[in-house]
């Protein structure tokens, strides 16, 4: 059973209680009501979304464009949080820390 279909390639999901976050070779984030089925858009990137996380109604993501992006819901206003000189595969939020993993093979670490 397919739930979505979108028109670029999908990279990452996920999950916050009913809402299925999804990110997009596009720079794309698709946000998912699982229970209604009802999906909504975000261009939050200028390149694929490599990973979502949240902490606090703000979601975290990362991508192929070398930035870190906060997006604060439910407003949907986003700022950069980190740009760094390659792009981010990953994020890990751990209390008021964020914990990058870099395609060039360094863990980053910032305090929120």
């Amino acid at each position: 059973m397919c739930l979505y279909t979108y028109t670029a390639p999908l990279f990452c999901l996920y999950l916050d209680d009913n809402t299925l976050y999804v990110g997009a070779k596009d720079g794309m984030v698709i946000q998912m009501n699982l229970i209604s089925q009802t999906t909504e858009h975000y261009q939050i990137h200028q390149d694929a979304v490599r990973a979502i996380k949240s902490h606090n109604n703000t979601l975290m993501t990362c991508g192929e464009d070398n930035r870190v992006i906060m997006t604060k819901l439910p407003s949907k206003k986003s700022q950069e949080y980190l740009k760094t000189d390659n792009f981010i595969q990953d994020v890990l939020i751990i209390k008021n820390t964020i914990y990058t993993a870099g395609f060039d093979g360094r863990i980053l670490k910032k305090d929120l």
